[in-house]
C-alpha cells in the first residue's frame, strides 16, 4: 500500500574525496549517488498527508490506513508505528522499550486522535462516527480492557501485540495532547469549522453547521422534531431542532430563536444570523439561548 513515509534516510552509495579538505584527519568527500532507505510505517505520515490534500484525496488516505498494518483490528485502533522504527540509537526513537510501548507499535491517543480529526475536517463522517463507535474514541473503548476512567485520555494503549496480558490497557507515563484534538473535534461536531464569516460587503455574519449523526439525537417528539443541546461560550444554550429524519452532515438552518437575558425573543429566516446578534452572542453576556431549526 502506498502509504507517506514519516522516517527515512539517504545511503551514500557513491562519492568522491575532495583534495586538500579536511576535518581534523577525516578527508571530505562529495555524494554522486544515494539510494533511499525505508523505515517502518509511522502514522504520522499519512496525518500529515491528510491535511494537505483534497477531500477526495484525504478519502483515498483513509482506507489506505484502514488497510494496513498500522489498524489494530482487536481493539478497533490504529498503533502509532508498525513497528520499532529502527535497531539502533541512530535511527530508533526508543530502542530499549519493550514492543507495544511508546512508539513499538502502541496506540498513541494524542496521534489517534489527529488522524480522526482530519477525518472529520475531510468530511469523512460516517467513517469518523463508525470509528467512534467501535471503539476508537473514548468514552467507547472497552472500561475493562481500558482500566481507567473512560472520561480521562491515556498517553498510550497497550496494542493487542503485546506480550502482557493487558491489551488496550490505557497507560498515563506523562501528558497527552489527546484534549487539545478532542476539543477540535467536539467543535467541528457541535459548532461546525467557520461559525463567524464575512459577507461579501464585508458584514459579520454567524451560523451554525454542526456535524452530528442521527443517532446522537433525543428520540422523536410528538411532531417528529430531534433534538440536542449544548452549551456555547460555556454559557449560551443551544439547542438544535432536527425536523429532518436524517442525520446533520454539511447542512444549513432554516432557522433562528434568539432569546436574550433581558428577556427579548427574537426569530430570524435563513441559514445565518445578523451582524448585531452574531456580536451579542460572542460577547456571551447579552445572550441566554440560541433554538436552531434544520
Amino acid at each position: 500500500i502506498d502509504i507517506a513515509l514519516a522516517y527515512f534516510s539517504y545511503e551514500i552509495t557513491k562519492w568522491k574525496i575532495q583534495e586538500g579538505r579536511k576535518i581534523g584527519d577525516h578527508e571530505l568527500v562529495e555524494a554522486e549517488e544515494m539510494k533511499v532507505k525505508k523505515y517502518p510505517l509511522f502514522l504520522e505520515g499519512p496525518v500529515k498527508t491528510m491535511k494537505i490534500v483534497s477531500k477526495e484525496g484525504a478519502g483515498k488516505e483513509y482506507w489506505k490506513i484502514r488497510n494496513s498494518s498500522l489498524r489494530d483490528e482487536e481493539l478497533g485502533m490504529y498503533r502509532v508505528s508498525e513497528k520499532s522504527i529502527g535497531d539502533n540509537y541512530e535511527n530508533s526513537l526508543k530502542t530499549d522499550l519493550m514492543p507495544t510501548w511508546l512508539d513499538k507499535k502502541s496506540v498513541w491517543v494524542h496521534l489517534s486522535y489527529k488522524f480522526y480529526l482530519e477525518m472529520l475536517r475531510n468530511g469523512l463522517y460516517h467513517e469518523f462516527f463508525n470509528e467512534m463507535t467501535t471503539g476508537g474514541i473514548l468514552p467507547f473503548t472497552h472500561q475493562e480492557s481500558y482500566g481507567r476512567s473512560l472520561l480521562e485520555c491515556s498517553s498510550f494503549i497497550a496494542s493487542s501485540t503485546s506480550t502482557d496480558p493487558r491489551n488496550g490497557h490505557g497507560v498515563l507515563a506523562r501528558l497527552t495532547g489527546a484534549t487539545s484534538e478532542f476539543l477540535s473535534i467536539w467543535t467541528l461536531m457541535m459548532i461546525g469549522p467557520r461559525p463567524y464569516y464575512l459577507e461579501k460587503d464585508g458584514s459579520l455574519r454567524m451560523r451554525f453547521v454542526p456535524s452530528l449523526p442521527m443517532w446522537l439525537f433525543q428520540e422523536p417528539d410528538a411532531e417528529g422534531v430531534r433534538t440536542v443541546a449544548f452549551k456555547l461560550f460555556s454559557s449560551i444554550s443551544v439547542t438544535y431542532h432536527n425536523s429532518l429524519d436524517r442525520d446533520l452532515y454539511d447542512t444549513w438552518p432554516q432557522s433562528y430563536k434568539v432569546v436574550l437575558r433581558d428577556g427579548t425573543i427574537t426569530h430570524f429566516e435563513g441559514s445565518s444570523l445578523p451582524t448585531d446578534i452574531a456580536l451579542k452572542i460572542r460577547r456571551v453576556a447579552f445572550v441566554d439561548t440560541v433554538d436552531v431549526y434544520f
